[in-house]
């Protein structure tokens, strides 16, 4: 109960200083992918990335005094990186529900976060400078670790991990070069109910930049959000419209913990599917493909040398983050 009164009365003291009030030892930071600038400290030393942003963290060696269920999520898919994370750290559990007691108990100095979690950031705003980023904004995948990079002075490492992943880029862009190349990328919520992403997210963006193509029935992110229950990210098909997955490569994914193989083949559409398509479907062994950072746009590259090109990644452009998966699909 003390904890909790100590957190209701730093609600009512009001949250976090506008951009014009900045004081001593913090400084103005803006950004397009913010809805206002925020004060942050210069120095800060109890960073909280309380959700998916964990990950570019991770990627440029940036503490955070908290983990999350994205945390549990990126070690799932990257258990090489389980290490980068403090055993001290506070478990603030699953963000859209977040207890604020224990990000009051983690006594962070600032937080980063995304938008998308009302309570979650009302907690943050109120005991720290919290960074709220959009990426719905972004044009590319790649400006939320930058602003992540800009926010904590490392560009540098930032540019480098960039440049590690343009370079392998281009040796698979050589090494396709006229092969087919239409891809989906398609999560199997259920055995009645698929998903078929856009260019919105990011597994299918970092493909098209790869050099293949969506097929053609793909529709565009705007189509996409008129569809009932569609949204500029994802789709329903239903079993009855399951053409509308096929091309040259599938790529099928599902939650961490569900087999997505295992529940196309439950329904007998899936399977005489399955069946018909055995050499064009690739069944995604995480959710790497869903939530970007730069261990994973190394390994979906892998996944396309590998299901795409039929050749290991090492003799096409070794992964110099193999380590942080370090084990074949």
């Amino acid at each position: 109960m003390r904890m909790l009164a100590g957190l209701v009365a730093v609600l009512l003291l009001g949250g976090q200083a506008s951009a014009a009030e900045c004081g001593p030892g913090t400084h103005q930071f803006a950004h397009r992918l913010l809805a206002e600038p925020v004060c942050v400290p210069d120095d800060p030393q109890r960073v909280a990335f309380i959700d998916s942003n964990i990950a570019f963290a991770v990627a440029l060696d940036i503490p955070s005094v908290t983990t999350s269920y994205y945390s549990s999520v990126m070690v799932q898919d990257f258990p090489g990186v389980a290490g980068r994370l403090d055993p001290k750290a506070t478990e603030v559990g699953n963000t859209w529900e977040m207890n604020g007691e224990l990000l009051l108990l983690a006594d962070p100095d600032l937080v980063v976060t995304s938008i998308y979690w009302d309570a979650a950031n009302g907690f943050a705003r109120a005991l720290a400078p919290t960074v709220a980023i959009d990426p719905d904004k972004a044009t590319s995948w790649r400006e939320v670790p930058a602003l992540v990079a800009e926010l904590f002075g490392k560009q540098a490492e930032q540019q480098a991990l960039d440049a590690a992943l343009d370079a392998r880029l281009v040796a698979f862009r050589a090494a396709l070069g006229d092969a087919p190349a239409t891809f989906t990328f398609v999560q199997v919520e259920s055995p009645t109910q698929l998903w078929l992403f856009t260019s919105k997210t990011f597994g299918a963006e970092l493909a098209l930049e790869a050099g293949l193509r969506f097929a053609p029935q793909v529709l565009a992110p705007e189509a996409a959000a008129k569809v009932a229950q569609g949204g500029p990210f994802a789709y329903p098909v239903s079993l009855e419209q399951i053409d509308q997955i096929e091309a040259d490569h599938i790529f099928v994914y599902a939650m961490t913990g569900s087999d997505a193989r295992q529940m196309l083949l439950e329904t007998p559409i899936g399977a005489r599917f399955a069946e018909l398509h055995a050499r064009e479907l690739h069944f995604l062994a995480g959710e790497y493909w869903f939530n970007a950072s730069a261990f994973a746009g190394q390994r979906v590259l892998d996944d396309l040398i590998r299901d795409v090109l039929g050749r290991e990644p090492g003799k096409v452009s070794p992964n110099p983050l193999a380590w942080s998966y370090a084990v074949a699909r």
